[in-house]
């Protein structure tokens, strides 16, 4: 593989091109590789990082939506750690569905699978679920009516916290 430094890429930029043709080229920046120029046939074949292989696999399993939360996503992960992985088919999944989805996102991950069902989640669970990495969106009204129930929940716990705090103060009696 071909090297070039920052500096000259960008002073030479045609022979930066007519070199990618060839083969990949490393840019070089303080010693390190800052970047990697490649040409667009060697693009496409490029691997897919790990966030779009599951999107794909959900996809064709009929997934509507996912996210990716906990370590991995955070890129925090140990190699014992296990993949947060939340999924909306549409509907609550069967445990048919949640058995495959799982072997889905085992197959992708080689890691074991923490498998939330956004349309039976609730709470916290839905909350921090909601909050991680969206891998896969196909409808954009399943992501609004998600988020929706979050935040009608926050606010019904918010409303018992005032109500419950005006009977501890004897308001009510």
């Amino acid at each position: 593989m071909k090297k070039f430094d920052a500096t000259t890429a960008k002073n030479r930029f045609g022979q930066l091109l007519e070199a990618c043709a060839q083969a990949p080229v490393a840019i070089v920046r303080h010693g390190r590789i800052a970047a990697y120029v490649v040409a667009p046939g060697d693009f496409a074949s490029a691997p897919q990082t790990l966030e779009e292989r599951l999107a794909d696999r959900l996809r064709a399993a009929g997934a509507r939506y996912a996210t990716l939360f906990g370590s991995v996503a955070r890129g925090t992960a140990r190699k014992d750690s296990d993949i947060d992985v939340a999924v909306s088919f549409g509907k609550p999944m069967s445990s048919d569905l949640r058995a495959a989805v799982i072997g889905i996102v085992a197959d992708v991950a080689g890691r074991s699978v923490d498998l939330i069902d956004l349309e039976s989640a609730e709470g916290l669970v839905l909350s921090r679920a909601l909050g991680g990495t969206e891998i896969l969106c196909d409808e954009a009204a399943t992501r609004q009516r998600l988020i929706t129930r979050v935040l009608r929940a926050e606010d019904d716990r918010r409303s018992l916290a005032g109500a419950s705090r005006a009977l501890r103060a004897g308001l009510f009696e």
